[in-house]
């Protein structure tokens, strides 16, 4: 008898879960707005965090570095293949990165070792991107290809040379606002 009803426990739960996979779909049914609102208040933790790591997914993974900004950046609708190739930079930022050679998209990728260099950068450069101070303590005068628009991750900047809205949109979805550069 305990057989038994194990076994009918057990086809009650199977029958329950693929009752369960068939409600989503038609949502005009009251039994299945029942099941489906109660297995939301069930997974109600379940679902909001599902749709808060959406949001929050940058916080829990963090696009730490310039390789990983390059992965995310690829990610992008209309930007799979754009390609970065690593580069050492002199002037007017010193520092190792990438560099698109995509001929569209004028973007490149200062990398530096700690979020302190980061910071150092950021704050040669002029709020409007035009000049930047330079390692020897002098400023310099930019005239880029396009309007500069500067972002920052944790240990690397990214210079984004240009106009398109898109491109833009998806840095500051990436990164945040800018911290210098043109108007958007």
């Amino acid at each position: 008898m305990k057989r038994f009803a194990i076994l009918l426990l057990a086809v009650l739960a199977l029958s329950l879960t693929a009752c369960s996979s068939r409600d989503p779909k038609p949502s005009s049914s009251s039994e299945g707005s029942s099941s489906s609102s109660s297995s939301s208040q069930e997974e109600g933790e379940g679902s909001s965090s599902s749709s808060e790591p959406e949001e929050e997914e940058p916080e829990e993974e963090p696009i730490a570095t310039a390789q990983d900004f390059i992965a995310k950046f690829k990610t992008g609708d209309g930007f799979e293949t754009v390609t970065f190739a690593p580069t050492m930079f002199s002037m007017p930022i010193e520092a190792s990165g990438y560099y698109s050679e995509d001929s569209t998209l004028s973007m490149s990728i200062y990398e530096y070792a700690s979020a302190q260099e980061v910071a150092d950068q950021k704050a040669a450069i002029s709020s409007t991107g035009y000049s930047i101070k330079t390692v020897d303590g002098t400023t310099t005068q930019v005239e880029w290809v396009a309007p500069p628009h500067f972002f920052a991750g944790e240990k690397y900047i990214v210079l984004y040379c240009g106009s398109s809205a898109d491109v833009l949109s998806f840095l500051e979805e990436l990164l945040g606002p800018q911290f210098a550069g043109a108007e958007v």
